[in-house]
C-alpha cells in the first residue's frame, strides 16, 4: 500500500519515533493516490494498511477500525514508546516485571535537557 510506504520512508527519512495523524488527513492521502472513493478508513483498507506499517516496523494506535476519536498515532515498534506501549497493551504472563524493568529503565535514562556534567557541579 503506497500510503503506508510513504509514511514509512518519511518517519524513517526524519527518525520519528511516534507521529498522530487525524484519519481523515490518512483518508485524503489515501483519495490523493489511489482515487476518489479510496479510504483507509474502511475495514480491509485499514487492515491492509496496519499490516503493510508493521511490515516496515510500525504499529498504528488505537486501530483504525476501533478508533472512536479520529484520530491515531504510528509509532515504531521498537522504540522507546513502543516497547512501553506493547507492555501496557499485552501483559503476558511475566507482563508486570517486564513493564516494571521498563519504566525503571526509563526513569534512570539521562535527559540531556538537565544532564550536567563534571566541570560546572565543581565550580
Amino acid at each position: 500500500m503506497a500510503v503506508a510506504r510513504e509514511l514509512a520512508n518519511y518517519m524513517n527519512a526524519w527518525r520519528l519515533a511516534f507521529k498522530s495523524y487525524a484519519i481523515s488527513e490518512l483518508d485524503a492521502m489515501m483519495k490523493a493516490t489511489a482515487g476518489d472513493g479510496a479510504r483507509v478508513s474502511t475495514g480491509t483498507a485499514a487492515e491492509s494498511f496496519e499490516s503493510c506499517l508493521q511490515e516496515r516496523g510500525f504499529v498504528v494506535f488505537p486501530s483504525i477500525k476501533d478508533n472512536q476519536e479520529g484520530y491515531v498515532r504510528i509509532y515504531r515498534a521498537s522504540s522507546k514508546i513502543g516497547n512501553l506501549l506493547s507492555a501496557f497493551r499485552y501483559p503476558g504472563p511475566n507482563g508486570d516485571n517486564e513493564l516494571s524493568s521498563l519504566l525503571s529503565s526509563l526513569s534512570r535514562a539521562r535527559r540531556p535537557d538537565v544532564a550536567v556534567n563534571d566541570e560546572s557541579e565543581a565550580g
